[in-house]
């Protein structure tokens, strides 16, 4: 009844060594899948959503920097600070390419958040930067510009709506 009875005694003291070798061996097989499957998670991190967590933190510093030279273009009067929010409104808009690019094989919620930032950073720069220049020449239409104003203001919570949410999402 027993099998280990019909054993020699030379196989029976050899059981509890090929009994270790083999368990050795599944754990050395199991292992090596667990880090080769972490080997590729980190990859796919390291390729797309760490690249996209640096281009939205650096989208809502640049995103600071334009509101803080527009409003500084607009109480001075100077408009080269206009140039330079545009030239950082530009690279902006780079940064959403890259990020398309990066995140081009990402999930449909994905590619829509990152095309929902790319019309709220248009229709903020769009607005906001010829109302500046406007409103420094002095050829604002006030009755025109409170539209903008609402137009941009709304457009700015957009933006920074959906830039946090990618950054979040990317951590």
């Amino acid at each position: 009844m027993n099998p280990l009875r019909n054993f020699s005694l030379k196989y029976k003291i050899l059981l509890p060594g090929i009994i270790g070798v083999v368990g050795f061996a599944i754990y050395l097989v199991v292992n090596f899948s667990a880090v080769n499957i972490n080997s590729k998670m980190l990859s796919a991190v390291q390729d797309s959503y760490l690249p996209a967590l640096e281009l939205a933190g650096q989208n809502l510093s640049l995103l600071d920097k334009v509101k803080q030279d527009l409003v500084f273009a607009a109480t001075t009067g100077e408009p080269s600070m206009v140039d330079d929010a545009q030239k950082l409104a530009d690279e902006m808009k780079n940064n959403v390419v890259q990020l398309k690019k990066i995140q081009a094989e990402a999930s449909d919620a994905k590619q829509a958040e990152i095309a929902a930032i790319d019309k709220s950073l248009s229709s903020y720069v769009d607005t906001v930067i010829p109302l500046t220049r406007a409103m420094i020449a002095g050829t604002a239409d006030m009755g025109q510009a409170q539209t903008s104003m609402k137009k941009s203001k709304d457009a700015l919570q957009d933006l920074e709506k959906d830039l946090k949410a990618t950054r979040d999402d990317s951590r």
